[in-house]
């Protein structure tokens, strides 16, 4: 089943539904990341959306 776009606070946004290919490519898109390194991203972190920004931020820092 997808993502049900309905649940909109907070607790329920705060996973990232990495099966849906939507979810990687807005990932992608939001952080300007290449698709595969969101996809490696979800794979290595899970759908914790707070851990998956932190993480993109220090990729960003390490250029």
């Amino acid at each position: 089943m997808g993502d049900d776009k309905t649940f909109t606070d907070a607790e329920s946004r705060a996973r990232v539904a990495g099966g849906d290919d939507y979810e990687v490519r807005h990932l992608a898109e939001r952080h300007g990341i290449p698709l595969e390194q969101a996809r490696d991203l979800l794979k290595r972190y899970g759908d914790d959306q707070p851990m998956l920004e932190r993480e993109v931020q220090k990729l960003k820092e390490r250029g």
